[in-house]
């Protein structure tokens, strides 16, 4: 096969799985003059890679998960389906460097550490470190994310909703967190079951 046919099949980099120290190690931040970097430019091809190559859609990468320790997080939404399921409008494969996202709802209530509210939504999530599993997480349904782009142009921009927690999801990559530390115990599904059995938390 030719170089150019064997491109075209280039497998996606190595996911690194739960249980990876580099998974539960806080990454290090991006300088400014890093953005231009061969390193930079290697690690943000290789990201994009697993968006085009996954089987399944895949919505936030960090990059500590194809094993760099870099402040780099890509968030993608482009399946139609789910998109119009969920009423969401679409959003191109775009990096954030350096992101800092800030929580806006109001505190979580003690008495009632797992209810489902709508300032503090519950809903299954997935991640592509833990292949083959979801679990109920609670997330704040509004974030402030302060990030640079891949240009270096600073961004502060408020989400809610589903991007809020795709954000919260993929920045907790960046601090060594997983969402079996954030999950509603005892929510752990495998994905054989996600047509079965629901356990919501209401």
């Amino acid at each position: 096969m030719s170089r150019f046919l064997s491109s075209l099949f280039r497998a996606g980099p190595t996911l690194l799985r739960a249980g990876h120290p580099l998974l539960r190690a806080k990454a290090q931040p991006i300088a400014a003059t890093q953005l231009n970097s061969a390193e930079v430019k290697r690690v943000v091809a290789d990201m994009s890679q697993v968006f085009k190559t996954s089987r399944t859609p895949v919505v936030g990468l960090a990059a500590p998960q194809i094993g760099q320790s870099l402040r780099l997080v890509a968030i993608e939404l482009t399946h139609k389906p789910f998109l119009a399921q969920r009423k969401l409008e679409a959003r191109p494969l775009t990096f954030l460097v350096n992101p800092k996202v800030t929580l806006l709802s109001p505190p979580r209530t003690a008495s009632a550490p797992t209810a489902s509210t709508p300032d503090w939504p519950i809903e299954y999530e997935s991640c592509e470190s833990v292949p083959g599993y979801s679990a109920l997480v609670r997330r704040a349904n509004a974030v402030m994310l302060e990030a640079t782009t891949l240009d270096g142009t600073p961004i502060r921009e408020k989400h809610s909703g589903y991007m809020a927690r795709v954000l919260q999801n993929v920045t907790d990559m960046l601090d060594g967190v997983l969402i079996m530390d954030r999950m509603v115990p005892k929510s752990l599904r495998h994905d054989i079951y996600i047509d079965q059995y629901d356990m919501v938390v209401r």
